[in-house]
Formats: C-alpha cells, structure tokens, sequence
C-alpha cells in the first residue's frame, strides 16, 4: 500500500525531479538564461485519492460502471447491468463467474446513449486533456507481458495527466491511474508497453513478477 501510495503522487513531483536533474548534470553552468518547463496537467481530483482495492476477476466490467456513475452523478449503475446485457440468460449467479471485455462494454455502452469509442493504444494526448477537461476518466484496457492466469487482462481509469515539456526536448508524460485491483498509480511516457502494475505482489508470488501492456482505450462518456 505504501509503494502504491507514492505511485499516486510521483506525476506531481515529476517537473521537480526533472529540474533538479537539470541542475545536477549542467552545474554551475546555470543561468540566469534558463528557461522552465511548460507543464500541463489535467486531474478529476475525486480519484486522486488513496482507496483499499479489492480484487476482482471483473476489473472490466467494475472500472465501466465506476466511470459511468462518476459521469452521471449516482450510484445506481451496478455491475450485472452490464454483465446480463453481455449474457442475458445467466442468472445473477453465474454472472458471479463471468466477465467482459472492452468491445462487449463498449456495446453495452453504446446500448445505453453513450458514444464511447475504442482507441488503439493510449488516447492521443489531445483527446485524453478533451476528456478529462470535461470531467470525464476513461478506460486503459491492459494485457500482461507474460503468464499470470490471476489476472492476463485488465482495465484501470485513468483519471488525470502531467506533460512536462522542455525547451527542444520531446515532452514527457505521466498519466495516473486508479485500479479496482491494485489502487492508484502513475505510468511514464515511454513506459506504456512494460507498466509495473503488480509492484506488491511481486513481492510476495514470483508468478506475479510481469509488466502489463496499454493495449487499447476506451473513451467518450457522453450522450
């Protein structure tokens, strides 16, 4: 919980630590001519908070209805909504045992008014700033980079983003995280193909010692 507690709050300090690495490498050769990072952030400030995840077999399913009663100010959307839409002659037993993918979410989403898409990989920056600007998270479907049966996909919101760009330098970027599984925390530009998502479980199960991919995402919580 510790580790996942400072992953939270890493984008924040991350133009701090650039800087600072700027002064180390340059030295006394720092002036007065220096010129700052421009910085760009957009964060949905209810998510950033800590909160006890619970693992689930159902992350999927789980993160789309969070978002969904996020947007629309309620709690009345709940899990076998989806779920009965993608198997409508399962009973609420079975619905315990099964989950859904992004696409059969979309659906479900779509069946529901919304005009949510899928997009290969990350989110273009410029959509991802669109959507949180208006308040709404969206989904980053992930697949593991090697045999974990506990959990070969998953999904996590992400609910906000730190660009941090140097004059005549790519910009970097840090997009933070919350999942329903492992809590809250923050990937690197860079970093979207090899993400530490299972950092205390590694710990403790071997099995556990693999990074996760950004495979597609899903966006668009409007009607």
């Amino acid at each position: 919980m510790k580790i996942q507690k400072c992953l939270s709050k890493l984008f924040i300090l991350n133009s701090f630590f650039i800087i600072c690495c700027l002064f180390v490498i340059r030295g006394g050769n720092v002036h007065a001519d220096f010129v700052p990072p421009e910085v760009e952030t957009a964060v949905i400030p209810e998510y950033n908070k800590p909160f006890k995840p619970v693992f689930t077999m159902q992350p999927t399913p789980l993160s789309v209805v969070n978002v969904l009663n996020f947007v629309e100010g309620s709690t009345n959307r709940q899990i076998n909504q989806l779920l009965k839409y993608v198997y409508p002659k399962y009973s609420d037993a079975q619905l315990k045992s099964v989950t859904a993918n992004l696409e059969q979410s979309n659906k479900f989403l779509n069946n529901q008014g919304y005009k949510t898409k899928i997009s290969a990989d990350q989110l273009n920056l410029s959509l991802l700033k669109e959507e949180l600007s208006n308040r709404r998270p969206v989904i980053a479907y992930l697949s593991a980079n090697g045999d974990y049966w506990i959990e070969q996909e998953t999904s996590i919101i992400i609910y906000g983003y730190q660009k941090i760009t140097f004059p005549g330098r790519p910009p970097q970027v840090v997009y933070m995280y919350q999942s329903v599984n492992h809590g809250n925390g923050a990937i690197y530009s860079g970093g979207e193909s090899s993400i530490p998502l299972l950092l205390k479980e590694s710990q403790t199960d071997p099995s556990a010692n693999i990074t996760f991919k950004w495979v597609s995402t899903l966006y668009g919580f409007n009607k």
